[in-house]
């Protein structure tokens, strides 16, 4: 299965549904100022799944169709607090060591939400192809982007659409209110008050205390859209390095957990050359995963088609929920077993051989950086779940190329299938030569899970071990062995779990006094 058949998804597969968690959109006007000395965690970003409900916490359409946007707090009120609040406050009031959040299982994953959105994105995607001529490459980055929550930097020569390209995206995603989303252009003169807010006078004044006040700041959003991004001060863009990866922000006494999901950052500098100005910028621009170069518009086809958007006005129609959106984004950032061992092996021959190109061809100027690795593992697991598919096989490591090749560069492309295609071709046909494993696999893990006896004979005990037998003999009647000895190995767990059956009914039929 091609990484870029996102449509392709199983229709048998489980719709079991996460318990949700609820979208959490921050009340601006409640934790943009300083808390008080018992207040023990400030509103936090998505720890869980979020509900399909959650676009109703985020907006809501009248009769027309359209979002009524939100009233804003009043900016004055927004950050401010009673410097009393500071009396005896030590630390940071936030706990940014909260507990991880628990791993995703597959047959936790509502699968009929997560087709929902590969299908709205697959549609989103085809029309901004036709919107945006000879913008496949990047179309396709940002749809991975906004899946695993990863950054993207487009750079180009001035003119070619980068802003519009993003805006329009953004007005794809449905379900947010106008402050969730970030937008600037940086200047050689930003500071860091316009990218996370003032600071708060009051609190400076009366207690000497450094606070900005985050409504409507990148520390604020979901979403952030910065114009000429590499035009900022070095020590400006090297602020964002915590806020961008980490999620987190600490100057002083204040410490935020931001729910940024994704940044999309634009500009003309070509990022070689302000390296070579400024070497400290390597890991400003590590933060984002995905690169993406455009030009301007080579064919004739190309630029009739733009004529005609920008005559007509035209707009994709199509849309995706932000409550779906980040449902499959969040299980794709949790922790996971969608890799098995063999894949990782097969990963890292990958990204071993594509490494020594690169170095040796000096193709690319951004290293593939261990941080790097691990979000690329991300990608195939994503790549794996749009599919309709828990686990990940190796065709889903081709998906890193969108996130080690610069997009609008084929030659990179080109080099990546050459190297890569082989080493995924290997793992393959090795899967295919033994084509039980995973069927001994899953049988011997039924086996184990099999009780050896009825241990709880009452009625409740019995009921569940009953229907526990029932779902465990249906998940056996699916695999499907080829080789007779793995059969002959499912037809006696079903004869057990058979007689299991059998004897757990008559058990309840006529119970046994204990």
């Amino acid at each position: 299965m091609s990484d870029d058949s996102n449509a392709a998804l199983s229709d048998d597969s489980s719709s079991k549904v996460v318990p949700a968690g609820g979208l959490a959109v921050a009340d601006s006007e409640a934790d943009a100022g300083p808390p008080s000395d018992d207040a023990t965690e400030a509103p936090d970003a998505v720890t869980g799944p979020p509900s399909e409900d959650a676009a109703e916490t985020t907006s809501t359409e009248d009769a027309t169709g359209t979002t009524p946007a939100a009233p804003a707090p009043d900016p004055q009120d927004a950050g401010a607090a009673d410097p009393a609040d500071f009396d005896g406050l030590q630390h940071g009031f936030l706990d940014l060591d909260e507990d991880e959040p628990k791993p995703v299982l597959g047959h936790e994953i509502d699968w009929d939400r997560v087709k929902r959105v590969a299908a709205d994105l697959n549609a989103i995607v085809d029309e901004m192809n036709v919107l945006f001529p000879e913008r496949r490459d990047v179309n396709e980055m940002i749809r991975r982007a906004l899946l695993s929550r990863e950054h993207i930097i487009i750079y180009g020569e001035s003119g070619t659409g980068k802003t519009n390209l993003v805006d329009t995206w953004l007005d794809c995603i449905k379900g947010l209110r106008p402050q969730d989303y970030f937008r600037m252009m940086i200047t050689k003169s930003t500071t860091e008050s316009e990218v996370y807010g003032p600071i708060n006078p009051k609190t400076l004044r009366e207690k000497g205390i450094l606070w900005r006040d985050k409504f409507g700041t990148l520390l604020d959003s979901f979403f952030a859209n910065i114009d000429e991004f590499l035009d900022g001060a070095s020590w400006v863009l090297r602020g964002t390095l915590g806020p961008l990866n980490e999620r987190r922000y600490e100057r002083g006494r204040q410490r935020e957990r931001l729910q940024l999901r994704t940044c999309f950052a634009s500009t003309n500098w070509s990022p070689r050359r302000r390296i070579e100005e400024a070497e400290e910028l390597i890991a400003v621009l590590d933060r984002f995963l995905f690169h993406a170069t455009v030009h301007r518009l080579k064919e004739v086809a190309s630029r009739l088609l733009m004529y005609r958007k920008f005559r007509r006005n035209v707009k994709p129609e199509s849309s995706v929920s932000f409550a779906d959106l980040d449902y499959v984004s969040w299980i794709v950032t949790s922790p996971a077993d969608q890799l098995s061992d063999t894949l990782l092996v097969t990963f890292d021959e990958v990204i071993v051989e594509i490494r020594k190109h690169w170095e040796s061809q000096k193709v690319a100027w951004k290293p593939i950086t261990d941080r790097t690795l691990n979000k690329l593992l991300q990608q195939v697991e994503a790549n794996a779940l749009i599919n309709g598919r828990y686990e990940a096989i190796p065709e889903d490591i081709l998906a890193i190329r969108w996130a080690v090749c610069e997009g609008g560069k084929p030659e990179q492309f080109e080099a990546f299938d050459r190297i890569a295609g082989p080493i995924i071709q290997r793992a393959t046909e090795a899967m295919i030569t033994n084509p039980d494993q995973n069927a001994r696999q899953l049988l011997e893990k039924y086996e184990q899970d099999l009780p050896p006896f009825v241990e709880d004979h009452s009625p409740e005990g019995l009921v569940n071990l009953w229907r526990k037998l029932g779902d465990t003999q249906l998940e056996v009647q699916k695999i499907n062995p080829q080789l007779e000895l793995t059969k002959q190995k499912k037809r006696e767990i079903l004869e057990r779990i058979t007689n299991l059956i059998s004897n757990v009914q008559n058990e309840i039929a006529h119970p046994t006094q204990k």
